[in-house]
């Protein structure tokens, strides 16, 4: 109480503000070939997973004219934009998008950091109060991130 937060975390719904401009609600999901950031260098692992991967529904691809293995840009309301491959996934509804999590290319060295801030979901992130707290749990907000989708690579 002392911090101006609940002894205990509790639910708190999302206020996510539409925006026709942004109209996608972006989440993440870690890959099952990778933790978190780790083994992106083992080519056994790149081979079975060697792009980072962002899911939107079909139809949604189809309104944006993108189609599946097309490079894509994020990009979040504050301006910021990462690169992804575009995977189709009906399961998703029509306004969500799943991008990888945690992705650098550690073929490009150290002189470049890896492009770490060409792929990596964390990029599209912030510490704004969204209503559900500042992080009370010592984290800030991945999911709902307001993003429109094209397809632009500058790579």
């Amino acid at each position: 109480m002392q911090l101006g937060a609940e002894p205990l975390p509790g639910f708190k719904p999302m206020r996510v503000a539409s925006n026709k401009r942004y109209p996608l609600l972006l989440t993440t999901a870690k890959s099952k070939h990778y933790m978190f950031s780790h083994g992106r260098q083992i080519a056994a692992l790149r081979d079975a997973h060697p792009n980072p991967l962002v899911r939107v529904h079909p139809e949604t691809a189809l309104s944006l004219g993108l189609i599946e293995g097309d490079s894509v840009r994020i990009e979040a309301e504050r301006g910021q934009a990462i690169y992804q491959q575009l995977k189709l996934d009906s399961d998703l509804a029509l306004n969500v998008v799943v991008a990888d999590l945690s992705w650098w290319y550690p073929e490009l060295g150290y002189n470049r950091l890896g492009d770490v801030f060409e792929s990596n979901y964390n990029v599209l992130t912030n510490g704004d109060d969204d209503g559900r707290g500042l992080g009370e749990a010592g984290s800030f907000n991945i999911n709902g991130i307001r993003v429109r989708l094209s397809k632009e690579w500058v790579r």
